[in-house]
């Protein structure tokens, strides 16, 4: 009998789903979402194949994981998840109501340039549709994205910069020179509050998911034009043509968005290449008018903004100043799993 667990990929016996905890769960399939996510962080790459022992999987630490700026974190295991979701089953089963009903993480302890270096290397293998070792859930590897704006059911291939497939502008990779990068700070204007990678990673080694955040956001579509959002459960979309700084306050004050953050660009960047290894498409294309604004991080004076760009053929990661607005940019949101107290 194999030493794995059940979430292992190494498992020789296919086992059934553990029982869920709470109705919750399984009404929003917990398990499948979370076995598909690991099984996209692994074909994808974004996981590594840690040093482990027999020992090790016997007490269900997992072998796949990421290696820190220190440290490695194995991938949590889904029992842990399990029981982060029942403890605050109440908080998921409102937002749930709203729209929030799939899972989602953010490979927070990786440090960034391996994280684009990754996902570069993620969509090479698209656009030269380099078959997978395994089954791909989209068949054959592609790069693909709307053929006429904001139309998912005409797909056309991208072309990709092969030498730069993901640009992240300097100040807003190492924080170096305009600011030192923070996460989720507390307002875009001075004092900005928040916290550094090392104490964001810190805090994360006290959670159920040592090295990674987990979330339940909206399932990915484009985000809403102004004038165009829906509300759901009590909840008015957030809307594009908006600033960061009205996002940011909106997330904190209005209590229809009460426990949703803003994205980071581990979050992003982490998103982006499971949904392309999922579906074949890029997402928060500019030609679709779905620039997200990354109000999860801020340096210096500008607040990140994540989009994919077809005239530089390629993801592209900037700043620009927390008062602006464009009717092509949008902030979208998500719900911590988990308690996050610091």
């Amino acid at each position: 009998m194999s030493l794995s667990s059940p979430e292992s990929p190494f498992t020789t016996i296919k086992l059934s789903p553990p029982e869920p905890l709470c109705e919750l769960e399984r009404r929003l399939d917990l398990y499948g979402q979370y076995t598909t996510i690991k099984r996209a962080l692994t074909q994808t790459g974004l996981l590594s194949l840690l040093p482990f022992t027999p020992l090790d999987i016997s007490k269900g630490i997992e072998p796949l994981g990421i290696v820190g700026i220190k440290v490695e974190y194995p991938f949590p295991p889904y029992r842990v998840l399990q029981h982060a979701v029942k403890e605050q089953h109440a908080l998921y089963e409102k937002k749930a109501e709203q729209g929030f009903t799939a899972l989602d993480v953010s490979l927070t302890a990786m440090a960034i340039p391996e994280l684009q270096r990754r996902s570069s290397e993620l969509l090479r293998r698209h656009h030269a549709q380099k078959p997978y070792s395994h089954l791909h859930p989209g068949g054959t590897p592609q790069l693909l994205g709307t053929k006429q704006p904001r139309d998912p059911t005409h797909l056309i291939p991208l072309d990709l910069n092969d030498q730069r497939p993901i640009y992240i502008h300097d100040d807003i990779l190492t924080g170096k020179t305009s600011g030192q990068l923070l996460y989720y700070p507390d307002s875009c204007t001075t004092p900005y509050g928040g916290y550094t990678k090392p104490q964001l990673i810190t805090h994360t080694e006290n959670t159920f998911s040592p090295g990674y955040e987990f979330f339940f956001t909206s399932p990915y579509t484009f985000l809403p034009l102004q004038g165009k959002g829906q509300s759901i459960g009590g909840r008015k979309q957030l809307e594009n043509n908006n600033s960061p700084y009205n996002y940011l306050h909106t997330l904190q004050q209005d209590k229809e968005y009460a426990h949703e953050v803003g994205l980071t660009m581990e979050h992003f960047l982490t998103t982006f290449s499971t949904h392309l290894f999922l579906t074949n498409e890029v997402s928060y294309d500019y030609y679709d008018d779905n620039v997200a604004w990354l109000i999860g991080n801020m340096v210096s004076v500008y607040v990140p903004y994540g989009l994919w760009g077809r005239l530089n053929r390629g993801l592209r990661v900037s700043g620009d100043d927390p008062g602006n607005r464009y009717g092509y940019c949008g902030c979208p949101s998500a719900v911590r799993v988990g308690k996050f107290e610091i």
